[in-house]
């Protein structure tokens, strides 16, 4: 069995031209190090592909498919990249711009509280002008989250890059495609509802708008949407659960367009990072400034199966069940409107003893039909 590729040490120079400093952080995949690029003594991050990894084509694949598409943009949204190469025990590399800050999830849980609603905006364009230069590349991010939108401190304020376009799909054909068709790809706290059902759909732009829009309210609410949900309750929450918007959110011009990013229908969305930029600019020149109170924040939804899940196992066709998720749609506002009077118990009593019948029917189905798509959904998530 051949040895496998070792990671640079401290001191080594790499390819004639880059000392390694010492190591920045690591993940699943890869590892970061902090290095000087020895011709002109600037500090850049190179990013290897860890060892254990390495001996898999598949993410050999990934990771040059990152670096190819990364190095189609410039612009002070996207990271930079600055070279490519491959160490002397074959492992390959990119060298980045060195960022200075902290991405988005270290952020919101450090400094917990939500933001003002100007900043969110703020940083909101600054996401979508990313994405609109990607879109226009004709590449389509795929994992837009908080960790993947690292806050970058300089002289001038704080500034936003969007990190890791490693499972980014180049829709124009002629230039690539690496990813199989049929997998699941993505973070599934942020993946659209079509995703779950059509996984090559997670392939449109309006899959980055879906993310976009969650991550927007998110920050107005100083949390993630669904903290601590396990992969079943995710499934439930983008297929058939409404959004919970805080009313102050949901009445003003950036709650409108938070709205109209989030439908479940992708067909409904906003259908580029471009044109859901000019939405939000336009959003901006009519808000007024607020930020959310501790009351004014709704609590984590409590999510349960419902006979929607039956009726889309019954139908067939993707425009079939995409119908199913618009009929859907709706928007949960918090704190919701004073509920109607109960009915008489004698009421009460008989819609209990009519209900009672359709439920025992259709719940073996729901639950079937959602445990089908969670063993689905994790399997292909953890081979990926």
């Amino acid at each position: 069995m051949p040895a496998l590729p070792e990671l640079p040490r401290p001191g080594e120079v790499i390819d004639g031209r880059y000392r390694i400093l010492e190591p920045l952080g690591k993940g699943a995949r890869g590892v970061v190090f902090l290095a000087e690029q020895v011709q002109v003594g600037r500090q850049v991050a190179v990013k290897f592909l860890h060892p254990h990894v390495a001996k898999d084509h598949k993410y050999v694949q990934r990771f040059r498919r990152e670096i190819e598409i990364a190095t189609l943009f410039d612009h002070p949204s996207i990271v930079r990249v600055y070279d490519v190469g491959e160490s002397p025990s074959g492992l390959p590399f990119i060298v980045m711009e060195l960022l200075k800050g902290q991405d988005l999830s270290v952020v919101m849980k450090e400094t917990p509280g939500s933001y003002s609603a100007e900043r969110v905006m703020e940083l909101g364009e600054q996401i979508l002008d990313g994405l609109a230069e990607a879109h226009s590349h004709g590449v389509v991010h795929r994992d837009i989250k908080p960790a993947n939108l690292f806050l970058v401190e300089g002289s001038r304020g704080e500034s936003l890059r969007i990190l890791d376009f490693g499972v980014a799909r180049l829709m124009d054909p002629d230039l690539t495609r690496l990813t199989a068709a049929g997998t699941y790809t993505g973070t599934p706290a942020y993946m659209p509802p079509e995703a779950f059902l059509f996984p090559d759909s997670s392939g449109r732009k309006t899959a980055d708008v879906y993310a976009v829009g969650l991550v927007l309210l998110e920050l107005l609410i100083g949390r993630s949407m669904m903290r601590k949900a396990s992969l079943d309750q995710l499934v439930i929450f983008h297929l058939s659960s409404p959004l919970p918007m805080p009313r102050r959110v949901y009445e003003s011009p950036l709650g409108e367009v938070i709205r109209r990013a989030t439908l479940k229908h992708p067909g409904d969305r906003y259908q580029s990072g471009e044109e859901m930029l000019g939405a939000l600019r336009e959003a901006r020149r009519k808000m007024e400034n607020f930020r959310l109170e501790a009351e004014e924040i709704p609590p984590v939804p409590k999510l349960v199966a419902t006979e929607f899940f039956m009726k889309l196992g019954e139908v067939e066709g993707e425009e079939e069940k995409l119908g199913l998720l618009r009929r859907q749609e709706q928007h949960r506002v918090f704190p919701e409107v004073e509920a109607p009077a109960a009915p008489p118990p004698a009421e009460v009593g008989e819609a209990r003893r009519q209900g009672g019948m359709y439920l025992l029917a259709g719940g073996v189905v729901v639950v079937g039909f959602v445990v089908f798509v969670v063993v689905v959904v994790g399997v292909l998530w953890w081979w990926l």
